[in-house]
Formats: C-alpha cells, sequence, structure tokens
C-alpha cells in the first residue's frame, strides 16, 4: 500500500510538471478544441436530424459570407479604406473625450465633447 502511494505521488508530480512547463499549450488546447468541436458537432447534429433542416439552417451562413467578401473585397477597398479612417478619427476622439472629463470638469470646457459629437455624426 505504501508503495501504491509514492508511485501515485511520483507519477502526479510528473503530470503537474509536464503541466506548469506546458501549461499554454493546454490552455490552447482546451480552447481550441471547443471552438473547432462544437460548430462541426452542431452541423452533424443538424443535419442527422433532419438534412433539409440542416441546409435551410447552413444557407444563411455561406450567404453571408458571401456577401461579406463582396463588401470587403475587389471594388470596395476604397470605401473599406475610407470606412476605416472614419472609424480611426472616430476611435480617437473618443480616446481624447474620455481622457479629457476630468479636465473638462476642472475647468468647465465642453470642446472636445462637441468635436466627438460632430465626428460622431
Amino acid at each position: 500500500m505504501i508503495k501504491m502511494k509514492s508511485k501515485q505521488k511520483s507519477t502526479l508530480s510528473k503530470l503537474l510538471k509536464f503541466a506548469g512547463k506546458h501549461r499554454f499549450f493546454i490552455i490552447l488546447a482546451i480552447f481550441l478544441s471547443g471552438v473547432i468541436i462544437m460548430p462541426i458537432a452542431i452541423i452533424v447534429i443538424l443535419v442527422v436530424f433532419d438534412w433539409r433542416l440542416g441546409l435551410v439552417c447552413l444557407a444563411p451562413i455561406f450567404l453571408s459570407l458571401l456577401i461579406l467578401k463582396q463588401m470587403m473585397g475587389g471594388n470596395n477597398a476604397e470605401f473599406m479604406k475610407t470606412y476605416m479612417d472614419a472609424l480611426e478619427d472616430m476611435n480617437a476622439s473618443a480616446v481624447e473625450y474620455v481622457r479629457g472629463i476630468p479636465v473638462v470638469k476642472v475647468f468647465q470646457q465642453d470642446d472636445s465633447c462637441r468635436n466627438f459629437h460632430s465626428l460622431a455624426r
């Protein structure tokens, strides 16, 4: 009985050493397995339950991917660049506004609020 406990402790200590060295990869494997396995399992369940219902449920996914590809690439590249630049300006203005709230309260000025409001339009 004593030999068994020491062997269990030895095995457990080896396992803990391995887990300590490779903690990042273990956590990554756990998260990725959920990300990969869950959608595949849902698709399989849909198709096994009723293949017609599975196709009806999967059709919007493929349609949305097609629309997203057309929106983001090809002829709309210039629009996406303009959109991203405007989004960057709005985000910078929001950060400036939030960081300036204490200053606004102290000096009772609100120009940054007007600037953010005009960019958000």
